[in-house]
């Protein structure tokens, strides 16, 4: 059973590849690829990358334990099955962190990982709340409320880094954290919205765009400015270098647009997501990024507007 529903996930994940134009075999090459080297960045720029690992697999393991997926597994599976489907899935994933934290020796990190998958593999979270979670976007469009109620616990935790790094003077830390709250924020324009919702504006497609980008920015201002505010009162220093993260993180919060409606009304594919990361990691080039993001979404909102 076990080995069935493993070879299923592997058809289901060799599909997908397929489906967005991507063989298999070059999709999971180019995925080892960007993680060894993300992990290679992550290790040299960070003096804590091996906690920083832990919590991104941490995330992961989370999303395995969600109720909505075990529920479904419990309809197909004996309770046997299912808790050795769990364990075994945890394990995989964690698989390349521990790979990689053994070669950079930090073994301590492989024990807490492991300890956290098998403990994960035993734990289900509900994935929602019985009362709606206010969020400060009263006005701006779904994108963003939606995002904020999946992902407030991590405004929380980059919030709270950022009490810690301005607690022991540790700058980069805080900077880090003013970073990730733009990479986060920008994850809820990977959701596209029914094309009747696009129809309803009586917009052109330059005027559509310019009102959604004013959004994403507005959206990302109100969750970035205290903390940019609060990493200046104590770092008045480094004024041009937190002045220059938030403009970069504004500049991305706009290419997210972009890249969001050039592949409208699909999700944007696997080749966008490549490209569109090589950017995030050589900022060069996203200007040609975006310039070709905005032709393709004008093509694509020219049908629903």
């Amino acid at each position: 059973m076990l080995s069935y529903y493993f070879s299923l996930q592997y058809r289901r994940l060799s599909r997908w590849l397929n489906a967005n134009g991507v063989p298999p075999f070059v999709g999971i090459f180019l995925a080892g690829f960007i993680f060894v080297f993300l992990s290679k960045l992550l290790f040299l720029k960070l003096t804590w990358a091996s906690e920083c690992f832990i919590l991104i697999a941490f995330s992961q393991l989370a999303k395995l334990s969600a109720q909505k997926r075990n529920n479904q597994l419990s309809l197909i599976f004996d309770n046997l099955t299912k808790k050795k489907i769990r364990l075994v899935e945890n394990l995989l994933l964690c698989l390349p962190y521990v790979i990689y934290l053994l070669y950079v020796g930090e073994f301590y990190a492989v024990g807490v990982l492991l300890l956290l998958a098998i403990i994960f593999s035993f734990i289900v979270f509900k994935t929602y709340v019985q009362n709606t979670i206010p969020t400060p976007f009263k006005k701006i469009p779904f994108e963003n409320i939606i995002g904020f109620r999946k992902n407030w616990w991590l405004y929380l935790l980059l919030y709270f880094i950022v009490f810690q790094s301005v607690r022991v003077d540790n700058f980069n830390l805080g900077l880090v954290a003013l970073g990730a709250i733009f990479l986060v924020q920008m994850s809820a324009y990977f959701t596209q919205e029914s094309q009747f919702l696009v129809w309803i504006y009586n917009k052109n497609p330059n005027q559509f765009l310019l009102s959604k980008v004013k959004d994403a920015i507005l959206s990302c201002l109100i969750l970035s400015l205290p903390v940019a505010l609060v990493l200046l009162l104590f770092n008045s220093q480094h004024f041009l270098i937190i002045l220059g993260v938030l403009f970069i993180g504004l500049i991305y919060s706009s290419s997210i647009v972009l890249a969001k409606y050039s592949a409208y009304p699909n999700e944007i594919s696997l080749p966008q997501a490549i490209l569109y990361a090589i950017s995030l990691v050589f900022p060069p080039l996203l200007l040609v990024i975006m310039c070709i993001f905005y032709s393709k979404s004008k093509k694509n909102l020219n049908l629903s507007l």
